[in-house]
């Protein structure tokens, strides 16, 4: 390639580099940038149309390649694997945690309310009461049934 036809090689790359080739009959090749393909890198590709991400996962096209950016809750290639919040400490004051897809739930003891069961419930009283008394279905350990009375 001479000069003059050297520019008009790389004119004609658009969104790439323009390579000199010896042995092609154009005389050239383009290299494309990420996100264009086509003889001149005319045509507009986003390698995201191929990766669906699961859950509310977002795909963000790298240079060399694309990964799913995942929601908290989600974790894997696609966002498709429940990451499970309770294997870490997440509930307060004895409360026990409850896994679920995405998120987690914390079951609070007596006393507590909140999220992660860190605020207490304002002007209670719990007090214990005998197992006999306790109503619920299924029956839990009498340890379990406290008489919750708001003041």
């Amino acid at each position: 390639l001479d000069v003059e036809e050297g520019f008009a090689a790389q004119s004609r790359c658009g969104r790439g580099k323009c390579v000199e080739l010896a042995l092609d009959s154009e005389g050239y090749q383009c290299v494309c940038l990420s996100g264009f393909l086509g003889r001149h890198c005319e045509l507009s590709y986003s390698a995201c149309q191929d990766l669906l991400c699961a859950n509310g996962g977002q795909c963000v096209d790298r240079a060399h390649h694309v990964e799913c950016r995942c929601p908290p809750g989600w974790t894997g290639p696609t966002c498709r694997q429940n990451v499970n919040e309770c294997t870490t400490p997440v509930c307060k004051n004895g409360a026990a945690c409850r896994d679920r897809p995405g998120t987690y739930e914390c079951l609070c003891t007596p006393g507590w309310t909140g999220h992660d069961c860190s605020v207490p419930i304002q002007n209670t009283t719990l007090s214990p009461i005998s197992p006999s008394s306790c109503s619920s279905s299924p029956p839990q350990s009498p340890s379990a049934c406290w008489r919750l009375q708001l003041d």
